[in-house]
């Protein structure tokens, strides 16, 4: 049988603190669940392993039916490389949600969320290799979801952007590394209050990701019922406002997996998936909106996730 990872290094529930507290506003913590000041949580100490001096991964792909996961190092649009990569069973409470370099060694890492506890791990990669690993607060309240990583507040760190099914309510954690530095609510930059889009199916939130190349996260938002993209223009965590997405509307069972720059122009791009039948896509950004649309390799099996 498979071997959690989590557990045969002993990542998870190393953050000792009954509180689930991930959000600071005005100075003041908010907690989802008990209080908290914050004192009791320590960090797991990383577990090193001889690194390989290998390109960093560009997209992460996990398989939910075997646990098997991939990387893929890309040139440009182009697949490059492909290798399999320490697996994660099947079974396991823990599914990769977004992926980041949140060691500063320029190597995209991995991070994970425990569906049972809410708890949130790394894998800290070289290229196709795992490491080290670490955790983070808990976050004992499923209703938040990670939903994409990118550096919010232009500090050169990977942050973390949720979003609260039940309230609405979408927040980021400002990240030192894989330490929680700063959880702060989203608010309109126009009149400072929080920003709450109703989870009723009709806005999807797809990702993060510098789209209009100033240096901040921007955020992906898919309509369901006319299938328009648009993002949210962020200053910090600051909404400035609504950018529609000059293109034709994605439809049938292609879905957004995340946002990367694959042309090195500045702009992010959007990675998209057809599971039904395994293509993968790009829409190569610029600053006047979708530049090209481009196909890059497939990866057959709607049971195939990607992650960039």
């Amino acid at each position: 049988d498979q071997v959690s990872i989590f557990d045969e290094y002993a990542i998870a529930n190393l953050l000792i603190d009954e509180s689930s507290s991930i959000f600071i506003e005005n100075g003041d913590l908010i907690t989802i669940n008990g209080t908290s000041d914050g004192d009791e949580f320590t960090r797991i100490d990383f577990i090193e392993f001889n690194a390989l001096n290998v390109p960093s991964a560009d997209i992460f792909w996990r398989n939910s039916e075997t646990g098997d996961n991939r990387a893929w190092i890309m040139d440009g649009t182009n697949l490059d490389q492909s290798n399999p990569i320490q697996s994660e069973p099947a079974d396991s409470p823990w599914e990769m949600r977004g992926a980041g370099d949140f060691d500063g060694d320029e190597q995209k890492d991995i991070i994970w969320r425990n569906t049972d506890t809410g708890d949130v791990g790394f894998w800290l990669m070289e290229g196709f290799e795992f490491k080290s690993g670490a955790s983070s607060t808990q976050v004992s309240d499923l209703n938040w979801e990670i939903r994409g990583t990118g550096d919010f507040d232009s500090d050169g760190e990977e942050d973390i952007l949720w979003r609260n099914t039940n309230t609405g309510e979408n927040a980021v954690w400002l990240m030192n590394g894989t330490e929680l530095d700063q959880g702060v609510l989203i608010t309109r930059q126009s009149n400072g209050e929080n920003l709450l889009l109703p989870e009723d199916g009709l806005w999807e939130m797809q990702g993060a990701g510098d789209l209009d190349n100033d240096g901040d996260a921007d955020i992906l938002w898919r309509n369901t019922q006319n299938q328009e993209i648009y993002y949210w223009r962020m200053d910090g965590t600051e909404y400035v406002e609504s950018v529609f997405i000059d293109s034709a509307p994605i439809s049938g069972d292609w879905e957004i997996r995340g946002t990367m720059d694959f042309d090195d122009n500045g702009f992010d791009d959007i990675l998209l998936r057809n599971g039904s039948d395994g293509q993968n896509g790009i829409w190569l950004m610029n600053e006047t909106g979708l530049q090209q649309a481009v196909a890059t390799e497939s990866l057959t099996g709607d049971e195939w996730q990607s992650y960039v």
